[in-house]
């Protein structure tokens, strides 16, 4: 068995490249640990599983293979050369793949197999090109489905109560394009015109528009779904067939400005930066 002080870290954890990262001893994230003992009885457990595989560290086993073989002189078949493979489970007649909030839990599960770390979203993007169609936290744990795999490969946590998902994202929000459709600016203009908001814009993101909002409030999760939730009702005809996300903006920027209630900040005493909040898809309900 690997030593789990000098287990790899996971492709893209930007303490790998810091000499003084502390090292991975093999044991459970402290939310994912949290979100497994909590079960997910309710949607707002599995929301919380979900985010906590994204926010921790899990272990993937590997078992070697034969890659070649040969048959000795007495006709026996033996390995030749052997090569490392993700271990697979069957659960309903499909595959999945196993994963494991701590080296523990894989050692009592199969002791001869590698641990290797990676990222919940690393580990959903290897179950999907695996051709599983889930992945298992822990055997006899907690099973994601396709859907969740293919969300969480992309980043996406569900926002408990809501029909909705939240991801953090580093990606650039850019001028339009072109100049944005008058029904739509109108319609977002009333639809944000209500909200305890310092600003509202709407920009370009990587998969298309983004309503801009700056709360002048909390923007945790649960207050964009239920902002989010707000706005696609407002809308309702007005909602692009593309869809539209929502993201926390600073309060000047890049795009088409619906709304800007200027002085506030300065009245308040904020200082204003470029935030990696959250961006929350507002389109699935025309999906």
């Amino acid at each position: 068995m690997t030593d789990p002080t000098a287990m790899d870290r996971p492709a893209g954890d930007s303490a790998a490249a810091g000499s003084a990262a502390a090292p991975d001893v093999g044991a459970a994230g402290p939310r994912l640990a949290a979100a497994l003992a909590r079960g997910r009885e309710t949607p707002a457990d599995l929301a919380a599983l979900h985010a906590a595989l994204l926010s921790d560290r899990v272990l993937v086993p590997l078992t070697a293979v034969a890659a070649q073989t040969r048959v000795t002189e007495h006709g026996l078949r033996a390995e030749s050369k052997a090569e490392m493979a993700m271990m697979t489970l069957t659960l309903d007649g499909q595959s999945a793949l196993p994963v494991f909030s701590s080296l523990e839990q894989l050692q009592a599960w199969r002791p001869d197999a590698r641990p290797i770390p990676m990222t919940g979203t690393q580990a959903c993007q290897a179950a999907l090109e695996q051709g599983a169609v889930a992945i298992v936290l822990d055997p006899a744990g907690a099973a994601l489905t396709v859907s969740a795999l293919a969300d969480l490969a992309r980043g996406w946590v569900p926002v408990a109560g809501a029909d909705l998902a939240v991801r953090h994202t580093d990606a650039a929000l850019t001028a339009l394009a072109a100049a944005p459709d008058p029904a739509l600016v109108a319609a977002l203009t009333a639809a944000v015109r209500g909200e305890h908001l310092a600003a509202a814009r709407l920009v370009q993101g990587p998969d298309g528009l983004v309503l801009g909002v700056l709360p002048r409030g909390a923007a945790d999760p649960a207050a964009l779904a239920a902002m989010a939730a707000r706005v696609v009702k407002a809308l309702g005809a007005a909602l692009p067939e593309a869809g539209l996300d929502l993201a926390v903006v600073p309060l000047r920027g890049p795009g088409h400005d619906l709304l800007r209630r200027r002085g506030w900040l300065r009245r308040k005493g904020w200082s204003v930066r470029r935030l990696e909040r959250p961006c929350l898809t507002i389109d699935d309900q025309r999906k």
